[in-house]
């Protein structure tokens, strides 16, 4: 996780005068939304959009975080309606297991939540709140949820035929570290008000650092499988001409705009494990880090080639990967999957665009999405869970019908 721009702006409120911070908590504490009788308070909409940003969450953070709330309120009514309340064990296992998906104790992620400026009251509050509707879930709905033999054949008869979609996308990347993003993160939100090809073409040649920006941002077809799995329904949604809401990918905004869908026979394929190299480059965006690489680009073709770049150089320099890909970086895994093995991208920064980051696809494994394993509990174990999602969330909506909601 990275320290994020939050977490300045709250070091820097810190050294307002002494009579602000009563100001500031009686304005944190102001209601932002109420559901029926419950408040969310503008100090738990921060921090939600401050723990969403931690993880990473694409789109409009400020409308996800209050959406998310209000849902989280709705459900909390409904399961203390019938006495359900998360005991102290089971959140500290949840909070076990949430961490263990980042490879982090959970006194180490509450560690790097706080320094995003997250109250460990938060995730815990997330967390409660998530188990919660989960067993009022399983309670209610277990009955209508049972997977018949049938439905297991059916499952398994379709998932070899399933037809893959790809999409014809354009892109523009521009940078969103410290340094400019007073600059690029309103602009970011003008370049998403576009609404032509020939205003998006124009506008990735003039602002994107992408390397697709001589095309005028246009790339290749790509199947939607090779997108990370939090960009895919956001793609899927555009319409050809639209342009997505600016997506924040580490140091950088993305934007899309869609130029044409389409839907192949043949059976889809998921990405099982990427093989890639980083490379580390001093000096982003000065005459010296141009041309080094400059210089890797000529001089490599495939990543074998960057262990005799990385001679002489510091430990850490060079990075050889393999991981699956919802373990890779989401701006890196972007960046792959537009790459075929031996190619090359540089349009990615770290340590707040002081470096450079050449990227390299060593290979890629791949296998048919939905192939028909045989094991026919595993499937049913996953219709299960959908089914079970589906109520929730037809159960949810009778929830916010019934309820009367209010967004100061």
């Amino acid at each position: 996780m990275k320290k994020s721009r939050l977490f300045s702006l709250i070091l820097s409120a810190a050294l307002l005068p002494v009579f602000t911070p009563a100001v500031t908590a009686q304005n944190l504490f102001a209601q932002v939304a109420t559901v029926d009788d419950q408040v969310v308070t503008r100090y738990e909409h921060q921090q939600r959009i401050r723990l969403l940003e931690a993880l990473g969450t694409i789109g409009d953070l400020n409308t996800i975080a209050l959406d998310q709330l209000i849902d989280e309120r709705l459900r909390l009514g409904a399961t203390r309606a019938v006495g359900i309340e998360a005991d102290l064990d089971s959140i500290e296992a949840g909070i076990l297991e949430f961490a263990g998906r980042a490879n982090l104790t959970p006194d180490a992620l509450l560690a790097e939540l706080a320094r995003d400026g997250v109250a460990p009251e938060t995730l815990r509050d997330f967390i409660a709140t998530g188990i919660e509707w989960r067993t009022l879930v399983r309670a209610k709905f277990s009955a209508q949820a049972g997977i018949s033999e049938a439905e297991i054949d059916r499952a398994l008869s379709q998932s070899g035929t399933r037809g893959s979609i790809q999409v014809l996308l354009s892109e523009i990347i521009i940078p969103a570290d410290e340094r400019y993003i007073d600059v690029t993160e309103p602009l970011s939100r003008e370049l998403a008000q576009i609404t032509t090809f020939a205003g998006f073409n124009a506008a990735a040649k003039k602002f994107s650092v992408s390397g697709s920006r001589a095309a005028g941002g246009q790339l290749s077809w790509t199947p939607i499988s090779e997108l990370p799995p939090a960009l895919r329904p956001v793609v899927l949604a555009l319409e050809p001409g639209e342009v997505t809401e600016p997506i924040k990918l580490s140091e950088a905004f993305l934007l899309f705009q869609m130029r044409q869908k389409a839907e192949l026979a043949a059976p889809a394929t998921e990405t099982l494990a990427l093989d890639y190299a980083v490379y580390r480059v001093a000096g982003a965006g000065t005459d010296a880090g141009d041309k080094a690489l400059e210089k890797l680009k000529n001089n490599t073709d495939t990543c074998d080639d960057l262990y005799g770049a990385a001679k002489g150089q510091p430990d850490g320099v060079l990075a050889f990967e393999t991981r699956q890909p919802a373990d890779v970086d989401a701006d890196i895994r972007y960046e792959l999957s537009k790459l075929d093995r031996g190619e090359v991208s540089t349009a990615l920064t770290r340590d707040n665009g002081e470096t450079a980051l050449f990227v390299m696809l060593c290979g890629r494994t791949v296998d048919a999405a939905g192939a028909a394993t045989g094991d026919r509990e595993a499937i049913r174990s996953e219709l299960r869970s959908q089914r079970l999602a589906s109520l929730a969330d037809g159960y949810l909506a009778e929830l916010t019908a019934d309820a009367v909601i209010t967004r100061k």
